[in-house]
């Protein structure tokens, strides 16, 4: 996925923060991710919510982290995630998935400034692009409910082996 696209899903799922007002689903359906073939670079990110949300939305915050704070700041709110959706709490999770996207988006750049090799860098994007499509699947769920986009469950593992990925690629460069 270019930084371009990967700045307007993030983009996307900001608004979406910035403009979602109760999380109930909606009569318009988005697209869903498309992993068929395995390439990251076809996947459809396309996250349009037309109501508002409450939450406050800065994206200022993790531009200043290292790669490893912005990767543990994707593994705590992952945690939040799973724990929120465990306990059926919609609203809880909904926030931290649209922050999840604020973070993932810094992250590539992030390694980049870290001087990674080409093929760390491809680890890195591959495994962002991994996190955008779960998380993004798990919104449309939150918004659109049954049958649209996946449960937390449907991408727990998808999910801890991007982040496992992301960990190792952090441990590697400290």
């Amino acid at each position: 996925m270019n930084q371009l696209l990967r700045a307007a899903v993030a983009g996307l799922l900001g608004l979406s923060v910035a403009s979602i007002g109760g999380c109930g689903p909606s009569a318009q359906d988005t697209p869903k991710p498309t992993a068929a073939n395995g390439n990251a670079q076809d996947h459809d990110h396309d996250h349009d919510h037309e109501h508002d949300h409450d939450h406050d939305h800065d994206h200022d915050d993790a531009t200043s982290q290292s790669l490893a704070e912005a990767v543990g700041e994707v593994e705590r709110l992952r945690a939040e995630i799973e724990q929120s959706l465990a306990a059926g709490d919609l609203d809880a999770a909904d926030g931290p998935v649209h922050k999840i996207g604020d973070v993932l988006e810094t992250i590539p750049g992030l390694a980049e400034k870290q001087q990674l090799d080409a093929a760390a860098l491809a680890t890195v994007n591959k495994a962002v692009d991994e996190l955008f499509d779960c998380f993004g699947a798990i919104d449309e769920r939150i918004h659109h409910g049954e049958p649209a986009g996946r449960t937390y469950a449907d991408v727990s593992d998808q999910v801890r082996a991007a982040l496992a990925t992301l960990q190792g690629v952090v441990s590697g460069t400290e």
